[in-house]
């Protein structure tokens, strides 16, 4: 387990009403996402007691104590009976996120009721808000996106072929039709881009396009000029969770795009890698993906749908959570090349500090 200097993760500065200690629910908590959060939620003196929910022991940053109570069930479990104190907010990272070759409908089946089992423990007890992680796949992958047209939190929700897209378009309908019926609780989405940063590269080694990216030799397939992604360091998006933990508003039901104001073409990717550009037609992506996903039982991440991701862009508007005085620390390129931030410190003792 890393150890961490206790310093604080630079964020926006608000206005806070929390004078009182406050219970949280994290699920998801031994994820990528969801170790940085329990971990930084354990600093924080407002912060009574931490339900650290996952399937999975924790590996990283936080181990239960008095503080944080590990709870090892899946959402689908009747994890419920293990929550003694009262929660006044709720985290929800838990996501099973790659397809699986085998048991689709286990997996679809875990993230649709556990989500709803989540819902229905929010309601009867009472909880007073819930901020849950949502993507910008939402959008999209599509061939007639422009990158210069940046997808704004009003626009149509078009992904109907790559399974994660389309399941965090059921999990918004669920939230949302929740909240038309429980108007006492806030819910905010984050729809967040691409997270990455030291952390994800470094210490949790986090799977993905991106250590695919990396970690092929000599060089980087392009299908179209305008593949992309839009990175978000994981610091701001860490801080954006602490921002509407602490931050109020008025609407019972607000969605936000997570993501900085910059992207990175693959074509620039291949520059900074050192490595040369091979193009290929889309069709010709699509067969070598599906081919990967079949050979290797889904073990390689080229399930269907994930080459219009990796060839078209989704690029997205930030007005919306700036205009509440949220500020975004890094770029998409300093998101990727992972070295600046919270966690670079533990690999390069000249990394900037960005706390206070």
């Amino acid at each position: 387990m890393a150890k961490i200097h206790q310093k604080r993760l630079y964020f926006s500065k608000i206005e806070t009403n929390l004078e009182m200690k406050i219970n949280v629910l994290v699920t998801g908590a031994s994820g990528y996402i969801g170790s940085m959060l329990v971990y930084f939620l354990s600093q924080k003196d407002y912060i009574g007691k931490i339900y650290a929910l996952d399937v999975k022991e924790p590996k990283f940053l936080w181990k239960p104590n008095e503080k944080i109570v590990f709870v090892k069930k899946n959402l689908v479990d009747n994890w419920e009976e293990e929550i003694k104190e009262k929660v006044d907010v709720v985290f929800h990272l838990a996501f099973w996120i790659r397809r699986p070759f085998f048991n689709l409908k286990r997996h679809i089946y875990e993230n649709r009721y556990g989500f709803e089992k989540l819902l229905d423990f929010c309601k009867k007890n009472s909880v007073k808000k819930i901020i849950i992680a949502g993507s910008i796949a939402v959008y999209g992958a599509k061939k007639e996106n422009d990158p210069k047209i940046f997808f704004k939190e009003s626009d149509p929700l078009k992904e109907d072929v790559y399974l994660y897209g389309k399941e965090k378009i059921e999990m918004e309908n669920q939230a949302k039709i929740f909240s038309e019926e429980n108007k006492n609780i806030k819910i905010i989405i984050l729809r967040l881009a691409t997270v990455t940063g030291p952390f994800a590269q470094k210490i949790f080694k986090k799977e993905g396009l991106l250590k695919i990216i990396k970690a092929f030799p000599f060089f980087v397939i392009l299908s179209s000029d305008n593949s992309l992604r839009q990175y978000v360091h994981e610091d701001d998006v860490i801080s954006a969770f602490l921002f509407f933990l602490e931050k109020d508003i008025d609407s019972n039901f607000e969605i936000f795009n997570v993501a900085p104001y910059s992207f990175v073409y693959f074509k620039d990717i291949a520059k900074i890698l050192k490595k040369k550009i091979i193009k290929i037609p889309f069709i010709l992506l699509k067969i070598a993906f599906r081919s990967l996903w079949y050979f290797s039982l889904g073990k390689i991440p080229t399930s269907p749908g994930s080459e219009n991701s990796y060839t078209f862009p989704i690029v997205v508007d930030n007005t919306k959570i700036t205009s509440l005085g949220f500020k975004f620390k890094y770029s998409s390129l300093e998101a990727f090349l992972g070295k600046k931030g919270y966690f670079a410190e533990l690999f390069a003792p000249q990394s900037d500090n960005n706390f206070k």
